[in-house]
């Protein structure tokens, strides 16, 4: 896999308790050490698996009294990003089968800000049945989960962000992501390097 090539993943404990100190340790030693941030972002531009379970969050309304927490990926998500990622980079299809509560959205969300967030001039398209569908102050919408997990990152690892309805622009790096609501033109007319 080019686009994801690191195993520094596997250095990421994946039980709630262990991996919530292990980014406290990491924020805190990066807070100190300009050199260690300049290494943290590197080792997130190659491994999205290390990116995901070291810096994302997510929001769940359905776990009560513990709706906002760490995105550990389970096995079957850490394949299944692998698999979204290779189809992207080989321009190839994919339909996933889900159910609620796998995650699906969420990771589909990911990958495509990971690209955008650590890879040049990628264009990706997020497509939902309606224009809130795809931003709204709804936490069910698609920009506001990507809104979310900017919230949460690290001041020193966000790249410079043009924001306004519907874009994200990375500054820093060319990439964009645009949303659209699902009508018979949705997605023609342009190119992207994905379509969600």
């Amino acid at each position: 896999m080019a686009l994801s090539p690191g195993e520094f993943w596997t250095e990421v404990p994946k039980g709630k308790e262990e991996n919530l100190a292990f980014r406290n340790r990491i924020l805190y030693r990066c807070e100190e050490d300009p050199a260690l941030r300049k290494a943290v972002w590197e080792i997130c531009r190659q491994d999205l698996l290390f990116y995901i379970n070291c810096f994302v969050w997510q929001y769940n309304p359905r776990k009560k009294g513990n709706e906002l927490g760490p995105f550990i990926s389970w096995p079957f998500q850490d394949e299944a990003a692998l698999v979204i990622l290779d189809c992207i980079e080989n321009d190839e299809d994919l339909a996933i089968e889900k159910s609620r509560e796998m995650g699906a959205t969420w990771l589909c969300l990911i990958v495509m800000e990971w690209l955008w967030h650590f890879h040049p001039w990628k264009k990706f398209l997020a497509i939902s049945r309606s224009a809130p569908a795809v931003e709204d102050e709804d936490p069910d919408s698609l920009f506001w989960k990507v809104d979310f997990i900017h919230r949460y990152l690290p001041v020193w690892l966000m790249p410079k962000t043009k924001r306004r309805k519907m874009y994200y622009g990375n500054e820093d790096n060319g990439s964009t992501i645009t949303g659209q609501a699902s009508t018979g033109a949705a997605g023609v007319g342009g190119r992207a390097t994905a379509m969600f």
